[in-house]
């Protein structure tokens, strides 16, 4: 999953990353097959 946002540094940015960690990534790791997953961003 690719997410672009126009202020990587602002507080929109923010709530989406904390979304993707606290809802989606774990989401993802219930489906059978899946050990993990990687998140980050670039300034």
């Amino acid at each position: 999953m690719r997410t672009l946002v126009a202020e990587p540094l602002g507080a929109a940015a923010h709530l989406q990353y904390r979304w993707h960690d606290r809802v989606r990534m774990p989401d993802l790791l219930t489906i059978a097959g899946v050990a993990g997953g990687w998140t980050f961003s670039l300034p």
